[in-house]
């Protein structure tokens, strides 16, 4: 007998089966819709529908959060990441919220070959010296905020950055194309936070010459994003939480070097969920 058809039906036309990315995370744009003139709420007895992504290299596959499906449209961007070189299998299924029971998918083929170059972009994080390298939290969103959180964040918003910039040509009907990217580091500086509350203005590029002295500055060849861990928000006794101030704030650039205030960290993502 022949199976039964899914009731729904998942396009992707961005993707091409076959198809080589320079980069691990992807992009997965595509479009749900009803064999016939059927409506979508109807497939949903929550009225929502929502996207799973599984990869599966080999033996390991995984399986990625769920992305929602616009009811009106039928859209969709959904992401994962290809974490083998050989083959990836992705397979992209459509389910009502709160269901097991799959609706719709589709399935393509693809490798990951990463970009091999001499230029690469390298993001490095700064822990002060004399403290815990810790980021500023709000302690209401009891997240943490440790190093090893700091380096997670950087090495998503790592792969988020080289994506983006591999999709831009795409836009202008030209390849993909992507830098290669170093694992970003923990960098620790000879300056202690008071230290660095007290630096003002061009007084910031003193971490430049400190990552020049210590081998980090490669002239036209690593581009270094570094964010600040020291960067606080400060209040006094005499001011309110909305009257104070930033300290170890910065948004220099130079050259192969940018250097950024760490202070909304506790606002970025560590990952896809």
């Amino acid at each position: 007998m022949a199976p039964v058809p899914l009731p729904l039906r998942v396009s992707l036309p961005a993707v091409t089966e076959g198809e080589t990315f320079p980069h691990q995370l992807i992009r997965i744009p595509g479009v749900v819709s009803c064999h016939g003139n059927g409506n979508l709420e109807s497939f949903s007895s929550s009225g929502n529908l929502t996207i799973t992504v599984t990869v599966t290299s080999g033996t390991i596959t995984e399986q990625f959060p769920n992305w929602s499906v616009s009811m009106a449209t039928g859209r969709f961007i959904a992401f994962a990441f290809l974490r083998s070189t050989s083959e990836n299998t992705v397979k992209v299924e459509v389910f009502s919220e709160g269901s097991k029971n799959s609706l719709g998918e589709a399935q393509f083929q693809c490798h990951f070959i990463p970009v091999k170059s001499p230029k690469s972009v390298r993001f490095i994080y700064v822990k002060c010296s004399e403290s815990t390298g810790n980021f500023q939290n709000v302690p209401e969103l009891e997240r943490e905020s440790g190093v090893d959180v700091a380096m997670e964040i950087l090495t998503f918003h790592g792969a988020l950055a080289q994506l983006f910039f591999a999709e831009s040509p795409v836009a202008q009907g030209f390849p993909r194309k992507a830098f290669h990217l170093d694992s970003p580091e923990l960098f620790t500086s000879r300056y202690t936070p008071d230290e660095v509350m007290s630096f003002r203005g061009d007084t910031f590029w003193r971490f430049y010459r400190e990552f020049e002295e210590r081998g980090y500055v490669d002239a036209g060849n690593v581009k270094l994003v570094v964010i600040l861990g020291c960067t606080r928000y400060v209040t006094t006794p005499t001011t309110t939480q909305n009257e104070g101030e930033v300290c170890c704030h910065t948004a220099a650039t130079s050259g192969d070097v940018a250097i950024i205030g760490g202070g909304c960290l506790y606002t970025w993502p560590r990952d896809l969920s």
